[in-house]
């Protein structure tokens, strides 16, 4: 742990002497509009689309640039909100200098006169240093929070912006946040409401033998604390296929393999495994087309609200009420997620974790721990009579 704290201080240190070596030594000038900058992830991303769209009627006759997560940038490419997207590996950004120093001399190169960094939880060494090293004559934030950065670190990042928007103090959903910062840079009106990705995406070219009706459970999550046991997604698998006979997809990223094979080792349920199998853009389709998803608070939620496609989320109190349940200020036919939870006194802990002892590794959280099949079967079970209803209609 020790090597690994010098390891984090050197490349800190080594990142904030590049940088100021960019700004010293490669100047900058005024040639294109406007930077925008989101590189979170994609759950986040998918989020901020609703105010993304603002952008277009806030600078109608202006290019606008998007520096995107690598994770997303091809959703990115195929919206309507922005010119060009650029995209950047963010932990390589981070970890690699020659990287770092490539990108960095483009964005300044480039001589961006606006520069605009959203993001309301701001990370010192990549957004805040971007906006830094840009030249940008208006460098346009969020006056955010300290969750991804410390405090000494926002008064220093905090004088790099020309304008900083004002953050209500009070806890808010990131629509609603998102709708904010929209406010605050000059869309008075703005108000929150559901994201949409409003481009289809057939399965038919992903998969010619996929039926006709079927879900999708995805039982991974960033990070394995927040994930609901994989065993309870094969007893869950069961019960669905027991009362309809429709067969469940499983959905995840690499790293979730290993979880998908738990689950298939405790179900007996028709289960098709596309684990680890996935684009991001195929994902996407996937879900649009489903019946229902089932999840962990992970971005396959996110993604089924921007596609209507009802869902339930087995949610965690960490972040209780910032990214779900969904709170949205204009009316809406949409289905928004179906929210399981266990009820703890420590929710909203910002995931610091006093539940868990000190130092312990791949143990699901107890507010998600405790959280019973049957519970979420009868959320479950509401969809699927919804379903019925509709058919027999």
């Amino acid at each position: 742990m020790f090597s690994k704290n010098l390891l984090e201080l050197w490349y800190s240190i080594f990142s904030c002497f590049l940088d100021l070596c960019i700004i010293v030594f490669i100047p900058s000038s005024s040639k294109n509009d406007i930077l925008l900058i989101r590189l979170d992830s994609i759950g986040d991303f998918i989020l901020w689309l609703d105010s993304a769209k603002g952008y277009r009627i806030l600078y109608p006759r202006q290019k606008i640039t998007l520096l995107a997560n690598d994770a997303w940038a091809g959703i990115a490419r195929k919206l309507p909100y922005w010119d060009e997207v650029w995209e950047l590996d963010k932990r390589r950004f981070y970890y690699d200098p020659l990287y770092r120093l490539k990108n960095l001399v483009k964005i300044r190169k480039a001589g961006f006169k606006i520069v605009i960094q959203p993001r309301y939880s701001r990370d010192f060494f990549v957004e805040d240093a971007i906006v830094y090293v840009s030249g940008a004559a208006q460098k346009i934030g969020f006056a955010g929070d300290c969750s991804n950065i410390e405090k000494w670190q926002k008064r220093i990042s905090d004088k790099w912006y020309t304008t900083l928007v004002p953050a209500s103090d009070a806890p808010l959903m990131e629509l609603c946040r998102n709708a904010e910062f929209m406010r605050g840079i000059g869309l008075k009106d703005f108000v929150a409401d559901v994201p949409n990705l409003p481009f289809d995406l057939d399965i038919v070219s992903f998969s010619k033998s996929f039926p006709e009706k079927f879900y999708v459970l995805f039982p991974g999550a960033r990070e394995f604390f927040k994930q609901w046991p994989a065993q309870r997604f094969g007893l869950l698998a069961e019960k669905i296929y027991g009362e309809t006979g429709m067969v469940g997809v499983i959905c995840g990223g690499a790293s979730e393999v290993k979880t998908a094979s738990v689950v298939l080792a405790n179900s007996s349920a028709r289960l098709l495994n596309f684990a680890g199998k996935t684009t991001l853009e195929q994902l996407t389709g996937l879900i649009k087309n489903a019946r229902f998803v089932i999840s962990n608070d992970s971005v396959a939620i996110h993604i089924a609200v921007a596609t209507n496609t009802p869902s339930v989320c087995i949610l965690g109190g960490g972040h209780y009420g910032r990214f779900v349940p969904y709170v949205v200020k204009q009316q809406t036919t949409k289905n928004l997620p179906i929210v399981v939870t266990h009820k703890m006194d420590c929710f909203n802990c910002n995931w610091t974790m006093p539940c868990l002892p000190r130092g312990a590794n791949n143990i699901t959280v107890p507010c998600i721990a405790k959280i019973k099949v049957r519970q979420v079967w009868e959320e479950v079970k509401r969809i699927i009579n919804n379903y019925n209803l509709e058919e027999e209609a």
